[in-house]
């Protein structure tokens, strides 16, 4: 409860912040940051936003349990969760997300290439200029369509 408050409250100044300075542009270029634990590195997160309406970008906590794919954020409407499993050997996530047609996010990972280690729990919030329905966004990960039957609110 403590992670989605904290959430809340970053998100809300991520808002304003980018609210107050300029309106969303095409093109713009958002990261964040997996903290590294045991003895995993941080993992750099950089997303592509070509819709020009992502204003922000945070890491989220979230149950292990939790399916992959588009979730809702309680109390943020202008905001999305979106869940995948990671790797131990991941070394960098590029999310792009576009709009052609429903809104399409494309979960790309650099990760070594013989990695057998087990998988990590990952999700993002993305902080939207605008209301948006999870049930309207299509999730990707390294290529494979997200089973929508299988996430959150489905």
């Amino acid at each position: 409860m403590a992670r989605w408050l904290a959430l809340l409250v970053l998100l809300a100044v991520i808002g304003v912040a980018c609210e107050a300075t300029s309106q969303a542009t095409e093109g713009r270029v958002l990261t964040t940051v997996f903290p590294g634990f045991n003895r995993l590195a941080p993992l750099p997160v950089v997303v592509d936003d070509r819709t020009g309406m992502v204003v922000g970008v945070a890491v989220a906590g979230g149950e292990a349990t939790q399916p992959d794919g588009p979730d809702f954020v309680p109390g943020l409407p202008n905001a999305v969760a979106i869940r995948w499993l990671g790797g131990t050997c991941d070394h960098r996530v590029v999310i792009v997300v576009s709009r052609p047609g429903r809104w399409l996010v494309d979960v790309r990972t650099d990760r070594a290439s013989s990695c057998t280690l087990a998988g990590i729990s990952r999700a993002i919030v993305l902080a939207m200029t605008s209301p948006i329905d999870p049930t309207d966004v299509d999730v990707v990960v390294d290529g494979r369509p997200v089973d929508r039957r299988s996430s959150a609110g489905w």
